[in-house]
C-alpha cells in the first residue's frame, strides 16, 4: 500500500510547525539537535543539511591552497607554462603518486590558473573609464 502524499504532506507540516516551535522555546542549539534527530528518523540528509547551516558549519570540501605551486608555475616562461603545470603538479604528488594523481592536480591548477586569468582581466575591463 502506497502512502497517501496529501498525509504525507501534513505530517511533514506538522513536524515543520513542532519544530519551529521547538526553536522558539530551546533556542538554536536545541533546535540543531532536533533536526539532527530528525534526520536519523528519516534518513535524510535535509534536515542534517539545515542543523549544519544553522551551526555555521562549513560545508562541502576543505580548500586546497595552491597558491605557493601557481606562483612557481608563473615563474616559468610563458612558453613554457603547459609544461610547467605537469612539474608542479608532479612535485605535489609526491614521489609514489600514480600518473591519475599527477593529472588530477595539474587539472585543478590549470582551473585555478584560468580562473585568475579572468579574474585579471575582468579588473582590467572595469578599470577603463
Amino acid at each position: 500500500m502506497t502512502p497517501d502524499p496529501r498525509q504525507a504532506a501534513v505530517e511533514h507540516a506538522v513536524k515543520v510547525k513542532a519544530l519551529a516551535l521547538l526553536a522558539r522555546e530551546i533556542g538554536d542549539i536545541g533546535f540543531c539537535q532536533a533536526l539532527d534527530l530528525l534526520a536519523e528518523g528519516t534518513g535524510q540528509n535535509k534536515y542534517q543539511h539545515a542543523a549544519s547551516i544553522l551551526r555555521g558549519a562549513v560545508l562541502g570540501r576543505k580548500a586546497i591552497n595552491d597558491n605557493h605551486a601557481l606562483r612557481r608555475i608563473a615563474a616559468f616562461p610563458m612558453a613554457r607554462r603547459h609544461e610547467a603545470v605537469g612539474i608542479v603538479a608532479g612535485q605535489l604528488a609526491g614521489a609514489g603518486a600514480s600518473e591519475k594523481e599527477i593529472d588530477t592536480i595539474a587539472h585543478r591548477l590549470r582551473r585555478k590558473l584560468r580562473a585568475k586569468e579572468t579574474d585579471k582581466m575582468a579588473v582590467s575591463v572595469s578599470s577603463i573609464p
